[in-house]
């Protein structure tokens, strides 16, 4: 699959080693047990106490700009519902513990849900913002990565521009030159 190449090659200049594919197609993510399963396995198996991923409500502007779809909502849900309360309760899925003697249930301390808007209203909670400041170095890795998403794009120039616009923004909304913006969900323990 190509997709699969460009991610891990992306994943690559980012420095992450070790990508997990669910071979679903890319148009196709539903919120369904089977996959909530697998992500279930996924963190059961490597334990993040961090996970992120997009935001599950619709944020009708971003359709303006091309960052909003159906596989992004839905990928937020699933991850929220696998990562609270399924992956540390050993009756969802408990074949998995038969299947793969070193997975235990596992509560993972945050998720942190994608932000591409530049308003502080986007926030329910101020306590659950996260703010990361990017310097230009960070940015140089950033914009490597989306390069290497060829497929994703009409332009080449089409996944600079939109990550200089997006990390633009919320750094200037953030006081500084570069930023991504999250929420935080804290899990219950």
């Amino acid at each position: 699959n190509n997709s699969h190449y460009l991610l891990i090659a992306a994943a690559k200049i980012l420095g992450v080693n070790d990508v997990h594919f669910l071979n679903i197609s890319d148009g196709y993510v539903e919120n369904t047990d089977t996959t909530r399963s697998q992500i279930v396995y996924f963190i059961r198996k490597v334990k993040p106490e961090i996970i992120i991923t997009f935001d599950p409500q619709r944020h009708y502007d971003l359709y303006a700009v091309g960052l909003e779809h159906d596989d992004h909502q839905t990928t937020g849900s699933i991850v929220l519902s696998a990562a609270y309360p399924r992956a540390d309760n050993r009756f969802y899925y408990p074949e998995q513990f038969e299947k793969d003697a070193s997975l235990t249930p596992f509560k993972p301390q945050f998720v942190y849900l994608f932000k591409f808007h530049n308003t502080e209203n986007v926030f329910s909670n101020p306590n659950s913002k996260v703010i990361v400041k990017l310097t230009e170095e960070e940015m140089e890795y950033k914009r490597n990565a989306f390069l290497q998403h060829k497929s994703q794009y009409r332009l080449p120039s089409e996944p600079i521009d939109m990550v200089n616009k997006i990390s633009l923004s919320l750094g200037k909304a953030s006081g500084t030159q570069y930023a991504e913006w999250f929420t935080r969900v804290v899990i219950y323990h």
